[in-house]
C-alpha cells in the first residue's frame, strides 16, 4: 500500500492530510465520498453503530448508490443464513469465525444489522500479498553449489548434514498458488479448498517463490529452500489480482480441518491486510489464533513498510511467529547481519512488539514460472537464470522460519506451537537493535526443558475492543457523528467531535493520534488554520509518547502547514523545528534537513533574523552528515527489489519512500 503526504488543500474538495504511518484504522476511520449520493443508502441507525465496524459505515456512506455491493464479514449464529436473506451475494460460510462472508448491497447493511442471527458486522478487507522425501545433502556440495547465503546463514545446512530435511512435515502456503515444478516433485499438492477462485497453478508467481525458499530444491543442488524434504500443500487465494481477508479465512480452515490426517504442522501467510487493526478486533487474526489453537504453527511475514507500521493483520497478532527481514550485507558471516531498512517493526496498538525474528530477505533467489506477472515484472538484472528471480521483502523471510518449523518438528514431533515459538525465540541469536535472528543450529542443538510462548495472552474475539470501558463506547461514538457531520460536509462540527474523541481514548495513544489528526484535517478544512495546528500539536504528542517520532514529525509538519496558511510564521517555524527533532530522532537525516530549512524560512518571514540563521546553521549540519548516508546515492533496481510490499510490485520502485 503505497501512502504518501499532501498538504495542499487546492487538490481536492476534499483533500485530507495522509499520515504515511497509518492510513486508516478500525476504531477511527471514515471519510466521507466527495460525490452527492446519486440514490443514497439507509443510513445506519445510530443504535446500531457499535455492532458495525466502522470500515462498513465508511463504504456503505460512500457508496453511490443503494445497489452498490460492500464486502462484509457477519458474525453470528446463523450469519450465513442472514446474509443469503439480505440479498447478499458471494456468501461464504466461516465456521473457523463462527461468521459468514458476502457481498451485500449498501441499502441492505441496516437490514443484517437487524436480523437476530447477526451479531456484528466486520469489513472483509482487501489483503495484499507481502512437495517424497530427499536424503541428507553433502556438506562439500552445498559449498560449492549453492547460489543462496540464506540456508547457511539461517543454519539448514547443519541440518541437512545432520539428516534433517523436513521428511513426514507438510507446510501449507497460503499465497498466489504453486507451480508445479521439478524443484518441488513428488512433494507438491495444489488444493481445492474453494470453487469460486480460478484454477491457474500461480499466475502471478508470488506462491511459487515463497514455495521455492520454504522447501524447494533443484537436482543440481544450486537452489535448495529450507526443508527441501517438507510436503507443500498450495492453497491459492488469489482471483482476479485481488485477496480479501474472507479468501485467507476459508484457506485457514481447510488447513484447520485438514492438517490432522495430511500431517500438516505449519502454515506460512507471506501477506497482510492493508488496514491497521487491533488483533483483537480482526476476523483474520482470530482465524490465525483458531488453526494456531488446532496445533499448526502459523508464521506470517511482518510487511515491508518499515518503522512503526505493525498493525496490519495478521503480522499484529502476538500469537503468531512474526518474521521480519534481515540484510546479510553479501555475506555468510552473521556478525555483519542488520535489520533491513524497509522490514516493518515497532510496537502494535495492542502493546506487543514485533516481530518476534528476523531472517534474510535482501537478494533472495527463488523459483518463479515464465510468463507470471512477478517474471515480467522483475528487471532483467534480477533473473539471475532461467527459471529463477532475485528478490527482496519479508515474504521470502517468512518461509524460512516455516522451514525451520518443519525441521525442528520432524527432529521433535511432540511440540506444541507454543513450545516451537518459545524454542526459535529463545535460540535465536541476536542482532544490534531489532529483534533477534533465526537460529536453526542452535534450535535443534537445544537440550534444557522446552516452555512456553503467549502465556497470560487473550485471545481475540474479532468484535469492537473495551479495554476501557469507560472511555471507549463514547470515542468510539463521537468519531461516528464526526463521520456522520463530514458525509454533510459540516466541517467544523466534524473536527469538533474528532476532538471529543481524541480527548476520551486519553492513554490509548493509537486512536487518540488518528482522531487529533482527523480533527486536524476536518479544521483545516473549515479554513480554522489555529484550530488545526492545535490538534495536530496534540497528534504529534500522542506519536511521541507511543515511541514513533516518524509520526510526530509528520504531525509537527502538519501544524507547521497551518500555521503558514495562518500566516502565523512564528507558530509555523518553532513547529517545523520540532518536525526536524523528531526526524533527527527518527533517523531521517534528509527528511530533518529539509524541516530545518522551511524553519528557516519562515523565521526570515517573521522577520526574525537571528532565530532564521540558527535553524539555517542547523541545516548545514545535518546536511554534511546526511553527505555520508549514501543509501540513495548508490540504490539501484536490482539492488533493492521489494515486490512483495503492496501485491504491486510496481508500486515498490521508489526506494527513497523509506523517509515519504
Amino acid at each position: 500500500m503505497k501512502t504518501f503526504f499532501d498538504s495542499n488543500l487546492a487538490r481536492s474538495s476534499r483533500a485530507r492530510f495522509l499520515i504515511a504511518l497509518v492510513t486508516a484504522t478500525a476504531a477511527t476511520a471514515a471519510v466521507a465520498s466527495q460525490a452527492a449520493l446519486a440514490t443514497p443508502p439507509a443510513r445506519i441507525a445510530p443504535s446500531s453503530m457499535d455492532r458495525v465496524d466502522p470500515r462498513v459505515v465508511k463504504d456503505s456512506t460512500e457508496a453511490q448508490h443503494g445497489d452498490t455491493r460492500v464486502r462484509v464479514i457477519a458474525y453470528g449464529n446463523d450469519a450465513e443464513a442472514a446474509l443469503r436473506r439480505s440479498g447478499a451475494t458471494g456468501v461464504k460460510k466461516l465456521d473457523l469465525i463462527a461468521g459468514a462472508s458476502g457481498l451485500v448491497r449498501a441499502d441492505a447493511v441496516n437490514a443484517v444489522l437487524d436480523d437476530s442471527g447477526v451479531s456484528y458486522i466486520a469489513s472483509d478487507a482487501p489483503v495484499q500479498l507481502n512437495g517424497a522425501s530427499t536424503p541428507a545433502l553433502s556438506p562439500v556440495a552445498l559449498e560449492s553449489e549453492l547460489q543462496n547465503l540464506y540456508p547457511e546463514v539461517d543454519g539448514a545446512t547443519d541440518a541437512w548434514s545432520s539428516g534433517i530435511d523436513g521428511t513426514g512435515v507438510g507446510i501449507a502456503l497460503i499465497d498466489s498458488g504453486v507451480a508445479d515444478l521439478p524443484d518441488f516433485k513428488g512433494r507438491l499438492t495444489n488444493v481445492t479448498f474453494d470453487t469460486t477462485i480460478p484454477k491457474d497453478g500461480d499466475a502471478y508467481g508470488h506462491g511459487t517463490f515463497v514455495a521455492g525458499v520454504a522447501g524447494g530444491r533443484t537436482s543440481d543442488a544450486r537452489y535448495i529452500g529450507v526443508a527441501p524434504g517438507a510436503r507443500l500443500f498450495a492453497l491459492d487465494v488469489e482471483r482476479d489480482g485481488t485477496v480479501h481477508t474472507s479468501d485467507i479465512i476459508t484457506a485457514l480452515t481447510w488447513v484447520a480441518n485438514n492438517h490432522t490426517n495430511l500431517g500438516i504442522h505449519v502454515v506460512n501467510l507471506s501477506l497482510s491486510e492493508s488496514t491497521p487493526s487491533s488483533y483483537r478486533t480482526s476476523a483474520l487474526d482470530v482465524a490465525v489464533e483458531a488453526v494456531w489453537r488446532a496445533g499448526v504453527v502459523v508464521v506470517v511475514s511482518a510487511g515491508n513498510l518499515g518503522a512503526n507500521q505493525v498493525n496490519f493483520a495478521p503480522a499484529n497478532d502476538p500469537f503468531v511467529i512474526t518474521v521480519g527481514s534481515s540484510d546479510t550485507n553479501s555475506t555468510s558471516s552473521t556478525t555483519d547481519d542488520v535489520q533491513a531498512s524497509w522490514s516493518s517493526y515497532g510496537t502494535t496498538a495492542d502493546g506487543f512488539s514485533k516481530p518476534d525474528m528476523l531472517a534474510p530477505g535482501r537478494g533472495i533467489i527463488s523459483a518463479v514460472t515464465a510468463g507470471t506477472t512477478l517474471d515480467r515484472i522483475a528487471p532483467a538484472e534480477n533473473h539471475v537464470e532461467p527459471g529463477y528471480l532475485r528478490m527482496n521483502g519479508t515474504s521470502t523471510s517468512a518461509p524460512q522460519v516455516a522451514g525451520a518449523v518443519a525441521l525442528l518438528l520432524a527432529q521433535r514431533p511432540g511440540l506444541t506451537p507454543d513450545n516451537v515459538k518459545w524454542l526459535l525465540r529463545k535460540t535465536a541469536r541476536p542482532v544490534a537493535g531489532a529483534a533477534p535472528a533465526l537460529a536453526i543450529t542452535a534450535a535443534l542443538a537445544f537440550s534444557g526443558d522446552v516452555g512456553t510462548a503467549n502465556d497470560g495472552l487473550f485471545a481475540s474475539s474479532g468484535l469492537p475492543a473495551t479495554l476501557d470501558p469507560a472511555r471507549a463506547p463514547s470515542a468510539a461514538t463521537w468519531g461516528h457523528t464526526a463521520a456522520e457531520y463530514e458525509s454533510i460536509k459540516a466541517w467544523a462540527k466534524a473536527g469538533d467531535a474528532w476532538g471529543k474523541a481524541g480527548e476520551l481514548w486519553g492513554p490509548m495513544l493509537f486512536n487518540a493520534a488518528i482522531a487529533n489528526h482527523n480533527a486536524a484535517a476536518d479544521w483545516m478544512l473549515a479554513r480554522q488554520f489555529d484550530r488545526a495546528a492545535d490538534f495536530e500539536r496534540l497528534a504529534a504528542g500522542n506519536w511521541s509518547r507511543l515511541g514513533s517520532p516518524e509520526g510526530a514529525g509528520i504531525a509537527w509538519e502538519l501544524a507547521a502547514d497551518a500555521g503558514m496558511r495562518k500566516g502565523d510564521f512564528a507558530l509555523a517555524a518553532t513547529s517545523f523545528e520540532s518536525a526536524a527533532r523528531a526526524w533527527t530522532k527518527a533517523g531521517g537525516s534528509d527528511r530533518a534537513s529539509a524541516s530545518w530549512q522551511r524553519a528557516a524560512d519562515a523565521w526570515k518571514r517573521k522577520p526574525d533574523p537571528s532565530r532564521a540563521a540558527l535553524a539555517q546553521a542547523n541545516v548545514a549540519a545535518t546536511w554534511n552528515a546526511a553527505a555520508t548516508w549514501n543509501a540513495a546515492a548508490t540504490w539501484n533496481a536490482a539492488a533493492t527489489w521489494n515486490a512483495a510490499a503492496t501485491w504491486n510490485a510496481a508500486a515498490t520502485w521508489n526506494a527513497a519512500d523509506i523517509w515519504g
